[in-house]
């Protein structure tokens, strides 16, 4: 079955039709080992947003009979569910009494799912288990969750689009602890009262969870059940925090009770309080190795970020740079991403390079003429003095990607 990224199903190599055979090269093109095939489709994996180019690996499948495998196994690698329809004929295509679809069923790692209570061919929660419990070797769930349709009155959430979700019922939760044991939950979350169904998926459903990311509206403990939640048993090891504001500290404290000495990598996707900051810093700075904030400018900010005396790498997105944050940072950063535009004070960045003793490589994003920036021949002549690794993008999805993070 062939899959675009809602995984809307096009039969065009599982289920082709008579007339329109896969073509046989009977060139020497056709004799390319299988392993070559894989390697060349690998490399075009991703498209320039760093995500599955699927409508490629589509095309390429339908290329001739070699090719149709490795594209194949490309696809099922990474699947998208958005609608109920498309949760059943994932299903079907990796139903595991055929061997076919066993086949298939192992190579899904990746698996996003939408639970959409608005949307009029919405997935019904058991679909959605067994949609999972199909898929052995899953390591990473991307769930995002919309309310239900049923309006609050006098609700400003929901006159902002914003709606309530139901929770998960014991056969749901059952079947999801009987499935994989995922390592990577991404749960974004775009509805209100939805306090009690994150709460049950990261309870521990997964005990195996080392990594977390949090979107959207930050999740409340139910009001009926605070007493009683028993503390998070996952010891994790990266958490990603991209709320619309700050969640409470006592969330916070609950999901990572377990985590004090496990924790290794935590990353912002908007900028926090500097209140919010520096408590969760204070309590798990002093184990992580790896931070990541759209920017370090106030005196909070940077008193926060001295708790960190394990730090190995850094990302900040703002290209505004504080010397006293520069001479702050621990001897044993190893790792820094930064961005620059042509106001950035470079020679500060050139100063750092030159001092810190255990720097490996340097991330920089470019941005507003950041790349014609005067100083910067004076940054490569730093990094290559010193054997730092230099890497220049202007994507900032790039940008992102070549730090720890939760992908």
């Amino acid at each position: 079955m062939l899959l675009t990224r809602v995984f809307d199903p096009v039969f065009s190599f599982l289920h082709r039709r008579d007339n329109a055979p896969l073509i046989t090269l009977s060139s020497s093109a056709s004799c390319i080992p299988a392993e070559i095939i894989l390697a060349v489709l690998e490399l075009a994996y991703y498209d320039e947003d760093m995500q599955p180019d699927v409508q490629l690996l589509a095309d390429c499948a339908v290329v001739c009979r070699a090719w149709s495998a490795p594209a194949q196994s490309l696809i099922f690698r990474h699947v998208s569910l958005r609608s109920g329809s498309a949760v059943s004929s994932f299903c079907s295509a990796v139903d595991r009494s055929t061997s076919r679809g066993r086949a298939l069923g192992d190579l899904v790692v990746r698996l996003h799912v939408t639970l959409d209570h608005n949307h009029p061919d919405q997935p019904s929660h058991h679909a959605f288990a067994h949609a999972v419990c199909l898929c052995p070797n899953l390591y990473e769930l991307d769930i995002a969750l919309y309310g239900c349709a049923q309006d609050l009155a006098g609700s400003r959430d929901t006159a902002c689009g914003l709606r309530a979700v139901s929770s998960l019922d014991s056969i749901t939760i059952g079947l999801l602890r009987e499935g994989p044991r995922i390592r990577s939950l991404k749960l974004s979350n775009w509805s209100i009262d939805s306090g009690r169904l994150a709460f049950q998926l990261l309870a521990g459903v997964w005990p195996s969870l080392t990594a977390v990311s949090l979107r959207g509206t930050p999740p409340c403990f139910p009001a009926s059940e605070e007493k009683a939640l028993k503390p998070s048993i996952c010891n994790l090891i990266q958490v990603e925090f991209n709320f619309q504001r700050d969640p409470g500290l006592d969330f916070v404290s609950w999901l990572l009770s377990s985590s004090c000495h496990s924790l290794r990598c935590l990353e912002f996707g908007r900028e926090p309080s500097p209140e919010f900051l520096g408590a969760v810093l204070r309590q798990y700075g002093p184990s992580l190795e790896s931070l990541s904030i759209p920017s370090c400018t106030s005196p909070q900010q940077i008193i926060a970020v001295q708790n960190c005396e394990r730090l190995k790498e850094i990302r900040l997105e703002s290209a505004s740079v504080f010397p006293i944050l520069l001479k702050q940072l621990p001897s044993t950063v190893e790792h820094l991403a930064f961005a620059i535009n042509k106001d950035t004070l470079l020679y500060l960045l050139v100063n750092f390079v030159k001092a810190q003793p255990n720097l490996k490589a340097l991330t920089v994003h470019f941005w507003d003429g950041g790349n014609e920036h005067p100083q910067l021949p004076n940054l490569k002549i730093a990094c290559a003095y010193k054997g730092v690794e230099l890497l220049f993008t202007r994507s900032i999805q790039c940008f992102r990607a070549t730090v720890v993070s939760i992908n």
